[in-house]
C-alpha cells in the first residue's frame, strides 16, 4: 500500500509541478509580451524558453562560484610575487 501512495504523491507532485510551469509561460505571455489570447504553443514555448534560460543562468553562476573561488576554500596556493 505504502508504494501505491508513494506512486500517487509523485503523479500529484509531477502533475502540480507542469500546471505551475505552464502556467508561468502563460502568465509571461500574457503580462510580459501583452499578448491578450496565447494559443498551447505559445506557452508550450515560452515555458520552455523561460526553463532553458533559467537552467543557463544557474549553470553560468555555479561555474562562475566554482572557478572563480581562489583560495584556502579550495586548496589552491598562491604565490606572492
Amino acid at each position: 500500500m505504502n508504494e501505491v501512495v508513494g506512486a500517487a504523491v509523485a503523479g500529484a507532485s509531477l502533475a502540480v509541478g507542469a500546471a505551475i510551469w505552464l502556467l508561468a509561460g502563460y502568465l509571461i505571455q500574457r503580462f510580459a509580451f501583452r499578448n491578450p489570447e496565447p494559443t498551447y504553443a505559445i506557452v508550450f514555448a515560452t515555458s520552455l524558453s523561460a526553463s532553458m534560460l533559467l537552467f543557463s543562468f544557474v549553470a553560468l553562476l555555479t561555474f562562475h562560484i566554482r572557478y572563480n573561488n581562489s583560495g584556502a576554500a579550495n586548496g589552491l596556493v598562491q604565490t606572492v610575487r
